[in-house]
């Protein structure tokens, strides 16, 4: 990943966008990372990943919820890392 000064990337900014086609720009300032220039392509899976990572988080708050609402006797002993290592082991 190219990474260039605050200050180079207003000099250079039409270069970095022709850049950006290939892999994306990180911009510095005072030795630390402020932002980094993506294309329009790669943004546009970022959002779509952000988005579905929300609506993934919703839909499990949901399904928690009502799946807590209709077992309201459930044991709710925590699993342990040995029983975790069992369920692994027996399922492989």
């Amino acid at each position: 990943m190219l990474t260039v000064t605050s200050t180079e990337a207003q000099t250079r900014f039409g270069d970095l966008i022709q850049f950006t086609k290939k892999e994306p720009v990180r911009v510095t300032h005072q030795n630390g990372a402020v932002v980094y220039i993506v294309d329009e392509q790669l943004f546009q899976e970022l959002v779509d990943i952000q988005t579905r990572r929300s609506e993934a988080a919703s839909w499990y708050r949901d399904y928690q919820r009502d799946f807590e609402k209709n077992n309201p006797n459930l044991d709710r002993t925590e699993l342990t890392e040995e029983m975790v290592n069992d369920l692994v082991h027996e399922l492989r």
